[in-house]
C-alpha cells in the first residue's frame, strides 16, 4: 500500500475536454490548474492532440517533451 504522505511524482492529464460552446470562459484552464494545486511536484504529462490544445497548455507553462513515447492504436 502506498504511503499517503508520499508525494505525487507523476501526472496524467487525460480526456480534458470542454465543450465548444463553453470554451472561452476560463473552464479549462480552472480544470488544470486544479490539478497542478493538487501535486505541485509531480511532473505532468498529456497528450495536446486537439486542434489549439498545444497552444493552449503551452499558456499553462506546460512544453513539448523528448522523452516521451507513444505506439499509436491500431485500427
Amino acid at each position: 500500500m502506498r504511503d499517503r504522505k508520499q508525494a505525487l511524482r507523476n501526472g496524467y492529464l487525460s480526456m480534458l475536454v470542454v465543450a465548444p460552446a463553453f470554451r472561452g470562459r476560463g473552464l479549462g484552464r480552472a480544470l488544470v490548474q486544479q490539478a497542478l494545486v493538487k501535486a505541485p511536484a509531480a511532473t505532468w504529462v498529456l497528450r495536446a492532440g486537439r486542434p489549439g490544445a498545444s497552444e493552449f497548455f503551452a499558456r499553462m507553462g506546460f512544453a513539448p517533451s523528448a522523452i516521451a513515447m507513444e505506439r499509436a492504436r491500431s485500427t
